[in-house]
């Protein structure tokens, strides 16, 4: 028995150093409840923030690129959703990957989007979040982390995968259900 006690220990042990070099290292899955890694991205005036800076504000990253049309169609339910939000302490919050911060500018100007936009100038979020193609996006709770929320279909999903109609009441309220809780 106390052969079995040792051995556990150590099993224990080794999981703990692992999932501590996960989380430092930045190349781990998404969990819901697990808060982002540090990520430095850079705003449209040339300045770097790290996404922790936004702890404490549910967050909708949505990963976009100024060529994407897809990515277009959803502009003005962003818009929308970020004015809804943003006085109840939510953000949205554009991440481009494959863009350059003039492109951006431009896109921000011609869109009128009121929401802001930064740039994943090393492609960090196609490690960290897995990003594929655009738009995708996950929602942040306050403390960083991602959040189940159910689908237009019901299903929960972490992780959005194409345009969604963030103007629907069954995603933007779920969204103020977050910001309330």
């Amino acid at each position: 028995m106390r052969r079995q006690g040792r051995s556990t220990y150590f099993y224990l042990i080794v999981l703990c150093l692992f999932l501590a070099s996960c989380r430092e290292g930045g190349s781990r899955d998404l969990a819901p409840g697990v808060p982002i890694v540090s990520y430095e991205v850079q705003r449209l005036d040339g300045t770097s923030i790290d996404l922790r800076k936004l702890y404490g504000k549910v967050t909708v990253l949505n990963f976009i690129a100024s060529w994407c049309e897809s990515c277009k169609s959803e502009y003005t339910q962003l818009n929308r959703l970020h004015t809804q939000i943003a006085s109840k302490g939510g953000v949205v919050l554009g991440v481009a990957l494959d863009d350059t911060l003039e492109q951006l500018s431009v896109m921000k100007k011609d869109f009128q989007l009121n929401f802001p936009i930064v740039l994943d100038t090393q492609a960090k979020a196609r490690r960290f979040f897995k990003v594929k193609g655009f738009p995708e996006a996950l929602i942040l709770n306050q403390q960083g982390a991602p959040k189940f929320i159910q689908d237009l279909d019901g299903s929960p999903i972490l992780k959005f995968i194409g345009p969604r109609p963030w103007g629907e009441r069954e995603l933007s309220g779920q969204i103020l259900s977050i910001l309330s809780s």
